[in-house]
């Protein structure tokens, strides 16, 4: 969901503008650009996972600071896990400066004071999480920060922000956010927690959050017609018995379970104005069913109607003249 996008807005106002949208998302007492005021940008894309929050910014070149530590009465510290795509920069908290690049990531505690640096137009990723969700000690955190790009878990954890920056709005659409949760944090714990030195944890916690994992993956793909059991097994980096096993033991039929997933994301979609103009078979091969006649029948056992009798449906309900209407 869009929060923020600068150039949308007379020039005169852009800076302020970037301003306040930084110290709501961060809690910055102080920004100063890097070229003129006029020149200043921001895009910031914000999507709620339950508690935690996914922001996207693309910004101008910038540097933004906490100057005091939030009081003690204040709400719970969040915790920031960022990757950074483009530009460069860099950020200190506690006396350790870390260096951003390309391909980065970087963490810092919102409650601290801390000082980030944005050289030139710049593209980040960010989970924004209470660190009371992270069942980590803030201790334990501070030993991570300087050692993330040394974590065994980086690329992994990137590779998931990305993706689930990518897949935001499909997932909103269909409302399965909340549903990657529970993944996202097992990941986050376990990749601040390989940083901090603490091996033994990692390995748990991959074993532990498997199947968290792969539902969040199945998430964030179902749209491709490729999906399967063995492309799973292959990105998470298990033989398919070691999938279907762990799967097995939290009662998750897998197959069955990505079907039903495809066929809410579908029903959701045709509920819409663009969907209620597409064709069946454009929509079923948009959600992974290859044939349309299967689509239907799937649909209609899930469903009680065909695809074209629910977009009927639909479009009869529609609100009119402002008026709202619940279809139930």
């Amino acid at each position: 969901m869009l929060v923020i996008d600068t150039e949308t807005l007379p020039r005169r106002d852009r800076a302020d503008a970037m301003a306040a949208a930084m110290g709501d998302a961060t809690g910055a007492t102080s920004l100063v650009h890097e070229g003129p005021s006029a020149d200043a940008y921001l895009r910031m894309d914000l999507w709620q996972l339950g508690a935690t929050a996914l922001v996207s910014a693309a910004c101008s070149g910038h540097t933004q600071a906490r100057t005091q530590r939030r009081p003690a009465r204040d709400d719970e510290p969040i915790v920031v896990v960022g990757v950074q795509s483009t530009g460069t920069g860099a950020q200190v908290q506690d006396g350790v400066a870390t260096p951003l690049s390309p391909g980065g990531v970087y963490g810092m505690v919102l409650s601290g004071s801390y000082r980030h640096v944005s050289v030139g137009r710049t593209r980040t990723a960010n989970l924004l999480v209470r660190a009371g969700d992270l069942d980590l000690p803030l201790q334990l955190l501070a030993r991570a920060r300087p050692r993330l790009a040394s974590s065994p878990l980086r690329d992994v954890l990137a590779a998931h922000v990305r993706s689930l920056v990518a897949a935001a709005d499909d997932l909103a659409a269909t409302s399965s956010m909340d549903a990657v949760e529970p993944a996202t944090l097992a990941l986050t714990r376990a990749f601040l927690a390989s940083a901090s030195g603490s091996e033994a944890h990692v390995q748990e916690a991959l074993a532990e959050t498997l199947v968290a994992r792969v539902r969040a993956y199945v998430l964030q793909h179902l749209a491709d017609r490729n999906l399967s059991p063995a492309t799973i097994a292959v990105a998470h980096h298990v033989s398919e018995r070691q999938l279907y096993k762990a799967c097995a033991a939290e009662q998750l039929r897998l197959e069955p379970w990505i079907i039903g997933r495809r066929l809410e994301a579908a029903h959701a979609e045709l509920a819409t104005p663009g969907g209620r103009r597409s064709t069946i078979a454009a929509t079923a091969a948009r959600w992974g069913f290859a044939n349309s006649s299967h689509f239907t029948h799937r649909f209609r056992t899930a469903y009680g109607m065909t695809p074209r009798e629910w977009q009927q449906h639909s479009h009869d309900s529609a609100p009119v003249q402002g008026r709202a209407t619940t279809v139930r």
